[in-house]
């Protein structure tokens, strides 16, 4: 499946999701809005100044770079449910990034909801995992498949008290139900 940097010997990745990128799209339609009306602004700015139709290039090259960025940055946003513990990565700037771990016997509580009309129109939840302490807690926005990760998560933990002596190759990787055999 997926490796990660820090991930140990006697651990196996059975979930790995980034979150969807109609999520990312619509989280950051404002701002290429925004990024397009300043650019546009500076580069007006630039042009009389200059008198040179080459500073409506700014306008061109600024936005595509901003795409270019924020997808960098969404590719690099992931969920990782792995044998021992529950990983988000988070990328929020080029040097910016930051991770949340829950060990797996620390997990009090998963749930997947929707709250957004535009949630039901496409199918795709937010799931929500907590531990004991109830406050903090890990949200992974839009994902596919809510739940059936729910409920393979709270089967994963089942297995994982019932069997504390388990063989890797006991357990099974996240499918969903539409693509198993």
């Amino acid at each position: 499946m997926y490796d990660f940097p820090w991930k140990a010997k006697n651990e196996k990745v059975l979930f790995y999701a980034k979150e969807n990128t109609s999520y990312f799209l619509i989280k950051n339609l404002l701002n290429l809005f925004v990024v397009f009306w300043i650019s546009f602004f500076v580069s007006v700015i630039i042009y009389f100044l200059t008198n040179s139709y080459l500073s409506f290039i700014f306008v061109v090259f600024f936005i595509v770079w901003y795409i270019l960025y924020k997808n960098y940055l969404h590719h690099r946003t992931y969920l990782i449910i792995t044998n021992k513990r529950v990983l988000k990565f988070v990328r929020n700037g080029l040097f910016s990034e930051h991770m949340k771990e829950i060990k797996i016997e620390q997990v009090n509580e998963v749930s997947a909801t929707k709250r957004w009309f535009i949630e039901k129109i496409f199918s795709i939840w937010n799931i929500k995992i907590s531990w004991k302490d109830k406050e903090n807690v890990i949200w992974f926005k839009w994902v596919k498949y809510p739940k059936q990760v729910v409920m393979y998560f709270s089967r994963l933990q089942d297995f994982l008290q019932e069997k504390p002596n388990y063989n890797l190759s006991d357990l099974k990787e996240f499918i969903p139900r539409e693509y198993r055999k």
